[in-house]
């Protein structure tokens, strides 16, 4: 795996409450990144939980940040790599 910080756009927020009453926050981030073709936006399934998911939850949708992991290529038969941040 890659460590990778990217720049993120929230594009969509729900929250909800774990079984303790902490809050998570999940929803779908775009990210973006270069390819040989120039920047490429692809989405990704975020998921936090607490002090982060609190703030989260303030900001909405449309908010951009950063997001810090570990990228995992998965390159299928139509030579794509798909990316995962986790």
């Amino acid at each position: 795996m890659i460590h990778n910080t990217a720049t993120i756009n929230l594009k969509s927020v729900n929250t909800t409450h774990d079984k303790e009453g902490s809050l998570i926050a999940f929803g779908i981030a775009e990210f973006y990144y270069r390819s040989k073709e120039g920047v490429v936006a692809d989405e990704m399934p975020f998921r936090s939980k607490g002090a982060p998911a609190v703030v989260i939850n303030e900001q909405g949708e449309g908010v951009h940040g950063t997001a810090e992991g570990y990228l995992d290529l998965l390159v299928d038969n139509s030579r794509f790599a798909h990316f995962k941040l986790s």
